[in-house]
């Protein structure tokens, strides 16, 4: 079951996730089928279109990071986590070759997804023990092995010098891991810095007015409706009534006390005082499950 703890269907109280899939898709089309060599379309596109199907399949399951952290934080995430991936690549191999820095982005998404959210499934298969977070561990490793069965030169010339029979030292020497990998390693660096207690990354945010401006400018494009609100009007309109059993689940419902700090807890990692009250009373008031029910 691909992204199921990724909350409610499509992109909603997720713009920036939005705007980063649409950017991605775009960019591939751009500099595949177009041709565009621009380095930065390259650096935020998938170079193939398995690597693409794959990395929306992940960025569609991250998106309940930016339903946890709200957009504002989530976007300073993505910066912070994009430009401590290209100077760790940059330090570390000078650059050369392509970056993949969206893929660099997209495991340091995955560091603080496995890191801040909940396990809300748990399950044992051939008697191993598994979560719904399994799902998201599969596509990052799948999409690291895209290029993975590719020969690059240096894995050509070990295979030329292994075959004339010479030593597997020198061969092993000049051998170089596929270049989804670095990046992946990359990425996960940026993902452990951008969340130290000890570095400024985790507190840095991107500026109050520039956040304003863009939710000004964008949000009119990326917002999206909740589509348990599109679906229920769909029923109540098709039906007309509101049936006596769904009056009473709602109306006990309403009978829950809350309590206020829970509330502001949820109420801080992004999501809305009125979903935050609504999932507390249907859970008994208890933090953890309402938080595993708005992320489902």
């Amino acid at each position: 079951m691909i992204a199921s703890s990724g909350g409610p269907s499509g992109f909603y109280h997720a713009p920036v996730s939005k705007a980063l899939f649409l950017g991605a898709i775009v960019s591939t089309l751009a500099t595949s089928i177009l041709g565009l060599r621009s380095p930065i379309l390259r650096s935020v596109a998938f170079a193939s279109s398995s690597e693409a199907l794959f990395g929306s399949l992940l960025l569609y399951s991250l998106r309940v990071l930016e339903r946890l952290f709200g957009s504002r934080r989530f976007a300073s995430v993505l910066i912070v986590s994009a430009v401590l991936s290209y100077l760790l690549r940059r330090v570390v191999v000078g650059g050369g070759g392509d970056s993949a820095l969206l893929v660099s982005v997209l495991f340091a998404l995955v560091h603080s997804y496995a890191a801040v959210v909940p396990a809300t499934l748990k399950v044992r298969v051939l008697g191993v023990a598994l979560t719904d977070k399994a799902s998201v561990a599969a596509l990052a490793l799948s999409l690291v092995c895209m290029r993975a069965a590719t020969a690059t030169p240096a894995t050509s010339a070990a295979s030329a010098a292994s075959a004339r029979g010479a030593t597997l030292l020198p061969a092993l020497i000049r051998w170089q891991p596929p270049p989804l990998v670095l990046s992946a390693l990359f990425g996960t660096a940026a993902g452990v810095l951008a969340r130290a207690d000890s570095l400024p990354f985790r507190d840095w945010r991107v500026p109050q007015p520039v956040a304003r401006a863009c939710a000004r400018v964008l949000m009119p494009v990326l917002a999206s409706r909740n589509p348990a609100v599109l679906q229920q009007r769909s029923r109540s309109s098709a039906s007309g009534t509101v049936t006596p059993a769904v009056a009473a689940v709602h109306d006990a419902a309403a009978a829950v006390p809350v309590d206020e700090d829970a509330v502001g807890t949820l109420v801080a990692m992004g999501f809305a005082r009125d979903a935050v009250v609504d999932a507390l009373r249907r859970n008994g008031g208890s933090v953890e499950r309402a938080a595993a029910f708005l992320c489902r």
